[in-house]
């Protein structure tokens, strides 16, 4: 038996893609938000050159945003397995993927490598919130029609 049984293609319209796309560009403005807020803690504790922090690059960009699509297809595809159909429930699943796999793989980090502790909540508070703006846009495309 297994746990991820073949699920039937879905039927994709425009504007399940529209909110695909979101929810992988999406988090680029909220992570800059992010990054904002707590950006002079984030330079101080990473050693990072302040120039360089307030301009990312374009290569810097696209692979953030190509890492953005990778996330947000792995996680279309267990939501959909799932099962979800609802905003609420996509959300749960963001979480949860969130805490078990971004926030216990960087906590691996601060214990076996001395990474600080406040850069470390930096990181995975962004990744929180990344990850729950994709559950969010991935919640309404299933909500929005025929994905099966």
């Amino acid at each position: 038996m297994t746990v991820l049984t073949a699920a039937p293609t879905p039927f994709l319209t425009r504007r399940h893609v529209l909110y695909l796309a979101a929810a992988a560009a999406v988090p680029l403005v909220t992570a800059s938000i992010w990054y904002t807020v707590f950006g002079a803690t984030w330079v101080e504790l990473s050693g990072i050159d302040p120039q360089q922090a307030a301009r990312p690059g374009v290569g810097e960009m696209l692979g953030q945003l190509a890492r953005n699509v990778a996330v947000m297809l792995t996680m279309t595809v267990l939501i959909t397995r799932m099962g979800v159909r609802t905003v609420r429930g996509a959300l749960a699943v963001a979480a949860t993927v969130w805490f078990g796999f971004e926030a216990m793989a960087i906590l691996g980090s601060v214990l076996h490598e001395g990474y600080p502790f406040v850069l470390y909540l930096i990181h995975v508070g962004d990744a929180l919130q990344t990850a729950l703006v994709m559950g969010l846009f991935i919640g309404l495309a299933r909500r929005s029609g025929s994905t099966r």
